[in-house]
């Protein structure tokens, strides 16, 4: 049954840890409901741009957000990321960059870092690596390049084995890659997967598997580092 109608058109949306509100983003703007009421609790604007990711800190009541703009015509790519304290209404975190901007976002299990994928103009090569960044300074502390070149769009980071899953939609191969950040090794784990998501207690994979026009299937699978 539906329950509520919480917002029309967002973009991305995501559940807190203990799933009493629901965070969204729409345009330029952060919605968060408390739930069941469907109460809008908390509303945050950014710095203009359009934003597309949303992620809450684990064991902390706070949001990382990011996004970015494309002018086609003059083959530009502008972007923040930007981190809320969702109860205080407090920026905490206010980064921009003029020539790239944010495509995926995923907290470290214990809140401890945070992971994003880039957006840059057509042609780029840069889009082939994900960074890590400290939440309270800013600075980017390591960027993991794909060996195999894959672009990456999608992040999803195991709570678990400390496992990262990044996959890059590409016209007829959607490759799903993995990153054991204990490791530092890259493994290909599968041929296919549009989105990406784990289990709460990261042992498991949900890969939604299809192609642009349908999803044709939905696995799970249990992943072995070894």
């Amino acid at each position: 049954n539906l329950v509520h109608t919480l917002a029309p058109l967002g973009r991305a949306a995501a559940w807190n840890g203990r799933g009493d509100r629901i965070a969204a983003v729409v345009g330029n703007v952060v919605k968060i409901w408390e739930i069941p009421s469907g109460k809008l609790a908390h509303e945050f604007k950014g710095n203009g741009g359009t934003l597309r990711q949303v992620a809450w800190r684990p064991g902390a009541n706070q949001i990382a957000v990011g996004g970015y703009d494309i002018d086609s015509k003059q083959n530009t790519c502008s972007g923040e990321l930007l981190v809320w304290d969702a109860t205080k209404d407090e920026l905490l975190l206010d980064l921009k960059w003029p020539d790239k901007g944010i495509g995926a976002l995923a907290w470290h299990p214990q809140g401890l870092s945070l992971a994003a994928c880039w957006r840059f103009p057509r042609g780029s090569q840069d889009t082939r690596y994900f960074s890590l960044f400290d939440p309270v300074s800013g600075e980017e502390t390591g960027r993991i390049e794909n060996i195999w070149g894959d672009r990456l769009e999608n992040l999803a980071w195991s709570k678990s084995n400390g496992v990262m899953a990044a996959n890059a939609p590409a016209l007829n191969k959607i490759p799903l890659d993995l990153f054991d950040m204990n490791t530092k090794k890259w493994i290909r784990a599968l041929d296919n997967g549009v989105q990406v998501a784990w289990s709460p207690e990261g042992g498991r994979l949900f890969s939604v598997v299809g192609n642009e026009k349908s999803v044709s299937l939905l696995e799970l699978w249990t992943h072995d580092t070894q």
